[in-house]
């Protein structure tokens, strides 16, 4: 396991996963996206442009999606830190979606730490695929 504090001074960008018993702080995350009444693509849609202060262009798909979490603004020392939590009921209702925005998520945090950024992806709750992803430890 590792800490987020090795994370972010490691610049290692990724999805991790962050469980009952390793609860790390996050100070001012550039976005909390909280999806526990999501249960479809729309309404995740509507909560990524809310709580991440996505643009106005932005088209609620896909492909728009990557596109705004690849230009996000990285305030902390050129990074981006998302927490997402609850994601269970989207998982169920919607499990293509849920796959999608897990790859996609995936695929972003590779982007930027291939161009030297850090972009990191806190999931906090159960749903499938999740237990797949690396353990954040209490710091």
């Amino acid at each position: 396991m590792t800490t987020l504090r090795e994370i972010l001074d490691g610049r290692r960008s990724g999805v991790y996963r962050v469980t009952g018993k390793s609860s790390p702080v996050v100070v001012a995350p550039t976005a909390s996206i909280a999806i526990p009444g999501v249960r479809h693509k729309t309404s995740l849609m509507a909560a990524f442009a809310t709580a991440a202060d996505l643009p106005d262009w932005f088209g609620r798909n896909w492909d728009s999606l990557e596109e705004c979490l690849l230009d996000l603004p990285a305030p902390r020392r050129g990074g981006a830190v998302v927490e997402l939590s609850e994601p269970a009921l989207l998982a169920r209702h919607d499990p293509d979606a849920w796959r999608t925005l897990l790859a996609l998520l995936e695929d972003v945090a590779a982007a930027w730490q291939t161009r030297g950024g850090l972009f990191v992806v806190l999931v906090r709750g159960e749903a499938p695929g999740v237990r797949d992803l690396p353990i954040v430890a209490p710091d």
